[in-house]
């Protein structure tokens, strides 16, 4: 089984909902992965994917940055990866794809920019939490 998969950097996806639209129903992704989604609890599920068509796991920041997305076809069978407390901090999304004999392990993270002692830090954390 292929799947037809996009991942994007959308620098808010509150203002760029028609284009979402057109990728999840005309392109008919069966995953979508955005970073940058700019996103709080204001947007709604049946904002996002009004046709109910995806399954959608979030990571929120809020409006002024940061934040991950992903969508998934319904027909996909999915679970979310509950992360160790510890990684909380993270902008990042595990989830399983449950293929005919196999299962994907799909991330989507975002790391905010930067080449600092806590841009380090954040890095190694990133690989701990994918190491485990």
């Amino acid at each position: 089984m292929q799947l037809h998969c996009l991942l994007c950097n959308v620098q808010s996806l509150g203002n760029k909902l028609h284009e979402l639209h057109y990728l999840l129903y005309r392109e008919q992704f069966k995953i979508v992965l955005a970073t940058e989604t700019w996103l709080d609890d204001t947007f709604t599920h049946g904002v996002l994917d009004p046709e109910f068509k995806y399954n959608i796991y979030r990571n929120n920041r809020n409006r002024h940055g940061g934040g991950v997305c992903i969508f998934v076809s319904k027909h996909l069978r999915t679970t979310e990866i509950q992360l160790d407390a510890k990684y909380m901090h993270l902008e990042m999304l595990c989830i399983d794809v449950f293929m005919v004999q196999s299962i994907l392990r799909v991330f989507v993270i975002y790391r905010p920019p930067g080449s600092d002692v806590t841009s380090v830090a954040y890095v190694a954390s990133l690989v701990e939490c994918i190491r485990s």
